[in-house]
C-alpha cells in the first residue's frame, strides 16, 4: 500500500488493506510465498522464485551486501527499492554512493534470524540526516532496532512518506515538524522504551491510519484532540482520564477503528 501498488478500486466497503490481503493470498496460493516451518504467521520465498524475482527487478532494487560495487555505480539512477542486513555498527561511508539514487522510495534494514535482547545496532547520524535529505521521493522507511535517539528535522522534506518504522530505537520524542509528513499512513514505534512525548502536530497527519504505540512505557499522554485523526484503523494504546483530558466515550470519535 505503501508503494502505491494497490491502485485498482477497492469494491464499496473494501478498503486498499483488504485488497493488499487478497492479492497476498493470490500470490500465497500460487506459490509465491510459502509459510515459514517455524512461525505460522512469517512467511518465506524458496530460492528458485527468490532468484527469479532478483533477476527480474535487478533494474530496480538492490540488496547492499550481495551487490559489486561496480554494478551499483552502474545503475544508481534507476533504482527504487534498497535494502540492507544490520551489522552492529553502519558507517556513513556505506552509503556515500547512493546520494546519486535520487529515484528511491524503499529503505529497509533487514535482520537475519532471530535478534537477542542484547544486540545492539548502531546507524551514524550523518546517514539519517543525509537520508532523508538526499531522498526525497521516499515512501517507506524501516530503521527499527537501532540505537538511534533522535530524528533528524531533515525528515520533513520526505513529503511523500506513507510508512516509517521507527520500532525498538531510543528515540524521546517525535519533532513538531512531522506534521509535514501529510501523506503518511503507517507511523510503527512500538517497543520505543523512551519515547516520552508525542507531538500535537501529529493531529494535522489526516491520512494516519496505523499508530503502533505497543510497550512505550514512558508514554502516558496522548496529544489534546487525539480524536481528529479521524482515518485511524490502528490505535494500540489510549490513556483514559483527568491527566490524559481524554474520556472514554470520546472513542466514538474513531469511526474507522478496526
Amino acid at each position: 500500500m505503501a508503494g502505491g501498488f494497490l491502485h485498482q478500486p477497492t469494491p464499496s466497503g473494501s478498503t486498499e488493506e483488504l485488497l493488499g490481503h487478497e492479492f497476498f493470498e493470490e500470490l500465497l496460493s500460487r506459490s509465491f510465498f510459502q509459510r515459514a516451518l517455524n512461525h505460522e504467521s512469517f512467511f518465506v520465498m524458496h530460492d528458485l522464485m527468490n532468484d527469479l524475482a532478483t533477476s527480474i527487478a535487478s533494474e530496480f532494487f538492490v540488496r547492499v551486501d550481495n551487490e559489486k560495487e561496480k554494478n551499483i555505480k552502474e545503475m544508481l539512477e534507476k533504482y527504487r527499492h534498497m535494502s540492507f542486513v544490520r551489522e552492529n555498527y553502519v558507517p556513513n561511508k556505506k552509503f556515500e554512493a547512493f546520494t546519486r539514487a535520487k529515484s528511491l522510495r524503499t529503505f529497509l534494514a533487514m535482520s537475519v534470524g532471530v535478534l537477542d535482547e542484547w544486540d545492539r545496532f548502531y546507524l551514524s547520524n550523518k546517514v539519517l540526516v543525509n537520508l532523508f535529505r538526499e531522498f526525497p521521493l521516499l515512501r517507506v522507511i524501516c530503521l527499527s532496532n537501532f540505537e538511534i535517539s533522535e530524528v533528524p528535522d531533515t525528515i520533513d522534506t520526505l513529503r511523500h512518506l506513507r510508512y516509517i518504522k521507527l520500532s525498538r530505537t531510543r528515540i524521546t520524542h517525535l519533532l513538531e515538524n512531522v506534521y509535514n509528513l501529510y501523506n503518511l499512513e503507517t507511523l510503527i514505534l512500538c517497543g520505543c522504551n523512551k519515547l516520552n512525548k508525542l507531538p500535537n502536530s501529529i493531529l494535522k497527519l489526516k491520512k494516519l491510519e496505523h499508530l503502533d504505540i505497543r510497550d512505550t512505557q514512558s508514554l502516558d499522554q496522548m496529544p489534546l484532540g487525539v480524536g481528529e485523526l479521524k482515518s485511524l484503523q490502528t490505535l494500540s494504546k489510549i490513556f483514559i482520564g483527568d491527566e490524559s483530558r481524554f474520556n472514554i466515550a470520546r472513542l466514538k470519535e474513531f469511526k474507522n477503528l478496526c
